[in-house]
């Protein structure tokens, strides 16, 4: 399919070198718009790619984020027979093809009659034996697809095409390609689904914001997910390929990284993104480094719509927003009342003055800040700068102001690429 919007074919400025980087994005959607945003700010912030180009991939039809296999896999077919794709190039197909754990374990019992129990510890060791599966899913896929759903958790995925995929990506790195894939986030669903279930959402926030524990309630968490060995690995790892797993800000292994033993490398992944404002206080863009720098303007930023109300705090003085005594009053009297707060000046308001010492217990509120807007829906937080801080947002950990957590091990593969690319400049 060929792609109509030039932004995705960016000229670089770039050093006089003789190292001309090209890279090729799989991806589509929403997602791709994202990726291939954050990988035009990261290479031109590097200075060290000629060209970026993405090549669009089928989407399942009901989950908009799941790429068809078989798709990626006449893609990567005809990059491998065409010029467009060339040694010393870099290819990343920025989605996964996971499923659980014990899912595999079942798939080797019923289509190879071993008994197999995978997991997050033994499933590098097994390798071979699930290679094996693939190809029987592969070469008899009415056989066996048919009778075993659970080999395809978003149904129709066309998961039988998954041998096939990796059998190219591994032709690809032969011919010289360099091929970078992210690792995953095995545990990541389990985790989320057990936070739900023991309502520690702000316990997980607090966690990743601060690194505090509450209780040991996320690593109580952690066990329990290792003990019902709720893992879901990512089959696209099987392959020669580089897999990127995700780090920290600080180059630590993030809350989410997979912890299989396929990851070959690592890199961050892990960012909050600042909104930028003029003297007028407009938004302007968004920064994922720092809270000057317009890398992602506000125009091209797919989601925001979705961040407007956080848009009116987020990274504005608190002196400017907080709300006065006549109002906390009048907050507090319509809560006890039962009555709505919407119609309230649209500011923040200290909930040691508008709640009462149950309700904020009771809600956890103190685990996010210390503020609470005038529809209640949201708490936020103040930095040492004196700034409105969320903490649901602050996925990287600091006290830089952020809208949105971006994080995952596909912008840990971007970051990888450019990592890789900088290295060979040096030794060119």
């Amino acid at each position: 399919m060929k792609i109509q919007d030039k932004s995705f074919y960016p000229t670089i400025h770039k050093p006089q070198t003789n190292f001309k980087a090209t890279v090729h994005i799989l991806d589509n959607g929403t997602h791709a718009n994202g990726l291939c945003n954050f990988a035009k700010a990261v290479f031109k912030n590097n200075h060290i790619v000629d060209n970026l180009q993405l090549h669009r991939v089928e989407l399942h039809p009901k989950y908009e984020g799941v790429k068809m296999l078989d798709s990626v896999e006449d893609k990567l077919k005809e990059l491998l027979s065409s010029d467009k794709l060339k040694q010393g190039d870099y290819l990343t197909f920025l989605g996964l093809m996971t499923l659980w754990a014990e899912n595999i374990t079942d798939g080797i019992k019923d289509v190879l009659g071993k008994n197999i129990k995978i997991d997050a510890n033994n499933i590098k060791t097994n390798k071979d034996i699930i290679m094996k599966l693939l190809q029987k899913l592969c070469f008899e896929p009415q056989k066996y697809l048919d009778k075993f759903d659970y080999m395809d958790d978003y149904k129709k995925r066309n998961v039988s095409h998954t041998y096939n995929v990796i059998q190219l990506i591994n032709q690809l790195q032969q011919k010289g390609v360099r091929v970078f894939l992210p690792a995953g986030h095995g545990a990541e669903h389990a985790i989320k689904n057990l936070i739900k279930q023991n309502e520690l959402s702000n316990e997980l926030y607090k966690y990743i914001a601060t690194g505090v524990d509450t209780d040991n309630a996320i690593q109580n968490i952690f066990k329990e997910a290792d003990r019902q060995n709720c893992y879901k690995f990512n089959l696209l790892s099987l392959c020669n390929a580089n897999i990127v797993n995700i780090n920290d800000r600080y180059g630590k292994n993030f809350i989410f990284s997979s912890r299989d033993g396929f990851a070959t490398t690592s890199s961050r992944g892990v960012f909050n993104f600042t909104p930028i404002r003029n003297k007028n206080g407009t938004v302007l863009g968004y920064s994922f480094h720092d809270t000057k720098t317009v890398e992602i303007p506000d125009e091209e930023f797919a989601g925001r719509d979705t961040v407007q109300d956080l848009n009116k705090f987020v990274g504005l003085p608190v002196t400017d927003l907080i709300s006065d005594d006549k109002e906390n009053l009048i907050f507090k009297k319509l809560v006890k009342k039962g009555l709505s707060t919407n119609k309230l000046p649209n500011k923040l308001y200290p909930i040691t003055e508008v709640f009462d010492e149950n309700i904020i217990n009771a809600k956890k509120m103190k685990l996010l800040g210390c503020l609470t807007n005038r529809e209640q829906d949201k708490i936020f937080d103040i930095n040492p700068q004196g700034q409105i801080v969320f903490q649901k947002t602050n996925c990287e950990g600091s006290d830089r102001p952020s809208v949105v957590s971006m994080w995952g091990t596909c912008f840990a593969t971007v970051n990888s690429i450019a990592e890789h690319i900088k290295n060979c400049r040096k030794t060119d």
